[in-house]
C-alpha cells in the first residue's frame, strides 16, 4: 500500500493525462502532491525529504506550465529530478563524506571500499547523462514514464523473491513475463587497452548494480584473438544484454558508462533483443 501510496500522484497524472490532457493532468499533479504531503504530516507529523523535493520540482515547473500556459515545463520536471538525483550523490560524497549509494544497497551488494566510491559516482554520471538525454515529447513522455512505472514495480516491495542470501528480485524474463530486453554492443577504439584495463572496475561496479536489481542477462569482453584469455592483443569490444525500461534508458546508460565517457568505445549500438533460448 505504500508503495501505491508514493506514486499516487503519478498515477493520477496519467489518468488525467488520457483524459483530460497535459495542462489538467499537472494541475491534478500538484494538488495530489499536496494533498499527500498534508496526508503525511497529519498522520505521523513529519514528511520524507524527497516528498518536499517532489513538491518543489512539480509546483515550480508545473506552476510554470500553467501560467505560461506552455507543457514545455512540467516535461522538464523529471530532467530537473534527475539531475538533483547526481547533485545530491556528488554533494554527499564530497561535502558530507557520505555515500548514499552504499547506504541503499549494502544490504544487497557487497563490494570492497573502493568500489563503493566509484559506483557512487558512475550513479551520479548516469543520472546526469540519462537527464541531459530526456526529449520531452507529448506523445513519448506518457510511455517513458509508464516504463519507468513499470520497471520500478516489478522490482518493488511486492515483487516475487527467489530464496537465498539477499533475496533479491526474480527479473520478470526469468518468470517466463515478456519484458523488453536490450543488446548494448560497445566496439573498442584502436589502442586503448591500457585505457580498458584502467576503468574496468568502475564498469564492473555498474554490471554488479544491474546484476544485483535483477535485470542483468549476460555482459563480456570480446577477445581480440580466438582464445579467452588475449592476452597484449586485448580485446576488441563488449556485449551486454539487459533489462531497461525503454531504449532511451538503455541508451542512456550506456552513454554515462565508463568505457563510453573515457573513449575506450569508439561507438556503442544499442537494439532492442528478444531472448529465445534458453527457456
Amino acid at each position: 500500500m505504500k508503495f501505491l501510496f508514493d506514486l499516487f500522484p503519478i498515477i493520477l497524472f496519467f489518468v488525467a493525462y488520457k483524459f483530460s490532457g497535459i495542462f489538467a493532468a499537472t494541475a491534478v499533479a500538484i494538488v495530489a502532491t499536496v494533498g499527500q504531503i498534508g496526508w503525511v504530516w497529519f498522520r505521523h507529523r513529519k514528511v520524507d525529504t524527497m516528498l518536499w523535493v517532489s513538491l518543489a520540482i512539480i509546483v515550480v515547473f508545473g506552476g510554470a506550465t500553467l501560467f505560461f500556459h506552455n507543457p514545455t515545463f512540467i516535461k522538464w520536471k523529471p530532467t530537473a529530478l534527475y539531475w538533483f538525483f547526481a547533485g545530491a550523490l556528488l554533494f554527499s560524497a564530497f561535502v558530507l563524506r557520505k555515500n548514499l549509494i552504499r547506504a541503499l544497497m549494502e544490504a544487497q551488494l557487497k563490494l570492497p571500499d573502493p568500489l563503493w566510491g566509484r559506483l557512487n559516482l558512475a550513479w551520479a554520471a548516469f543520472f546526469c547523462g540519462y537527464g541531459r538525454t530526456q526529449s520531452f515529447r507529448g506523445d513519448t513522455y506518457s510511455r517513458r514514464h509508464l516504463g519507468q512505472f513499470q520497471t520500478v514495480r516489478r522490482h518493488g516491495p511486492d515483487a516475487r523473491v527467489r530464496p537465498g542470501p539477499g533475496n533479491a528480485p526474480v527479473p520478470l524474463h526469468r518468470r517466463g513475463t515478456e519484458v523488453m530486453l536490450y543488446a548494448l554492443i560497445g566496439e573498442d577504439a584502436p589502442n586503448t587497452h591500457e585505457k580498458r584495463m584502467a576503468v574496468r572496475t568502475e564498469h564492473l561496479a555498474r554490471l554488479a548494480a544491474l546484476q544485483a536489481d535483477g535485470r542483468l542477462i549476460l555482459a563480456g569482453p570480446c577477445p581480440a584473438v580466438d582464445s579467452p584469455d588475449p592476452g597484449p592483443a586485448g580485446f576488441t569490444g563488449s556485449v551486454i544484454v539487459a533489462e531497461f525500461a525503454s531504449l532511451e534508458e538503455a541508451q542512456a546508460w550506456a552513454s554515462a558508462d565508463p568505457y563510453t565517457t573515457t573513449g575506450v568505445f569508439a561507438r556503442c549500438t544499442v537494439k532492442p533483443f528478444k531472448k529465445v533460448f534458453p527457456q
